[in-house]
């Protein structure tokens, strides 16, 4: 909401907390009309851990992760109960093959804030987000840009069956195959700060079958 922070618990107490029922959620129902039989879309969602940084100014969230940790777990929990509140809905219509539940948690030198931070912070709710979508029989595929490759234990045991974007500038994608493509999926890993944005057509396609190559075999690269 623009114009809003929420930096101190008063300000938690006057802010207008947006809520999941409150939102438009028809255009999974028109889009059927454009869908072929069979065909599924892949519903795009979150924040929860940035949404609450940036609710609250980076600096500022920084500050109170040491000054008074309980309003950040606080705004994460208000945050983090009203995007599985939207889960719930968006996993009810028939059309939703899939969630994509995005939140970057690492910068391309690794995560945000400490490991133990983001066990206690975030992760509890990826869990809850996966063992919701397999309750409703689909696949939770997890957006986080950066190095998260001291992350992916925790990301691993969270349920997610799918990691996007494993970004190249950051992470070595063979290297996630060989330690993690039993467990899960891989999406992406062409680059959008040069690849797909000014590489030629020919570096896109030797990218391309370079991933093929090493990622595609077995399975699990979309």
């Amino acid at each position: 909401i623009i114009g809003l922070s929420v930096e101190t618990w008063e300000d938690v107490e006057r802010f207008p907390w947006p809520k999941a029922a409150d939102l438009d959620y028809s255009n999974l129902v028109k889009i059927n009309e454009f869908l072929p039989p069979g065909m599924k879309v892949i519903c795009t969602f979150g924040h929860i851990f940035t949404a609450a940084w940036q609710l609250m100014g980076f600096e500022n969230f920084c500050v109170a992760l040491h000054d008074d940790y309980a309003l950040v777990k606080d705004i994460i929990r208000r945050i983090g109960e009203e995007c599985i509140a939207q889960a719930e809905t968006i996993l009810t219509f028939e059309s939703v093959g899939a969630l994509c539940f995005q939140d970057d948690i690492a910068y391309s030198s690794g995560p945000i804030i400490s490991h133990k931070m983001l066990r206690e912070l975030f992760f509890p709710w990826l869990v809850d987000l996966a063992q919701l979508s397999h309750a409703r029989n689909r696949p939770l595929i997890y957006h986080t840009d950066g190095d998260a490759t001291p992350l992916l234990p925790d990301m691993v045991a969270s349920g997610i069956d799918c990691f996007q974007a494993i970004e190249p500038k950051s992470m070595d994608i063979v290297a996630v195959k060989q330690a993690y493509g039993d467990r899960l999926a891989l999406m992406g890993n062409l680059d959008l700060g040069y690849m797909l944005t000014r590489g030629t057509p020919q570096e896109v396609e030797e990218n391309v079958k370079f991933l093929i190559k090493h990622i595609a075999p077995g399975g699990g690269l979309l």
